[in-house]
């Protein structure tokens, strides 16, 4: 689900038809509203990303990280969650295309402001949630 501010509904329809022409039956649901239910509707997907970096014991904020997750490199990951790392390997990949093909439609100050509510809501999920969640490393 993307959900975004309703101003950016035409922008976001373009975006999410090219999406759909890459990714054919992905099933893209739009949700346009204010920005109270929208940041926390952000903060949600935030924490799912959150969550499936803290199973995999990943900092996702470190430079060059994501891109690592992308190419499929599980040596990124300190704990080893095939599943999780596969789940939190397809959201990051939806949000790089979508990343990409909106610099191209709405171009990179709008882009860059959606991306950076969602960056700020996964490290504050991550700082939050990993004394909270966070599972002991295994020990060889």
């Amino acid at each position: 689900m993307i959900s975004a501010a309703a101003s950016l509904r035409e922008p976001l329809r373009i975006i999410g038809e090219d999406y759909e022409k890459t990714f054919p039956g992905s099933g893209l649901i739009f949700n346009f509203g204010a920005t109270g239910s929208l940041r926390r509707q952000i903060e949600n997907g935030a924490h799912e990303l959150s969550r499936l970096a803290i199973i995999c014991d990943i900092e996702l904020g470190k430079p060059g990280l994501a891109e690592r997750i992308i190419k499929n490199d599980e040596s990124v990951c300190g704990r080893k969650s095939p599943k999780a790392f596969r789940q939190m390997r397809q959201h990051l990949m939806a949000l790089f295309t979508l990343e990409e093909r909106a610099i191209d439609r709405i171009g990179s100050k709008d882009t860059k402001e959606i991306l950076d509510q969602v960056r700020s809501a996964i490290v504050e999920i991550r700082q939050a949630g990993s004394a909270a969640h966070s599972l002991p490393k295994e020990t060889p």
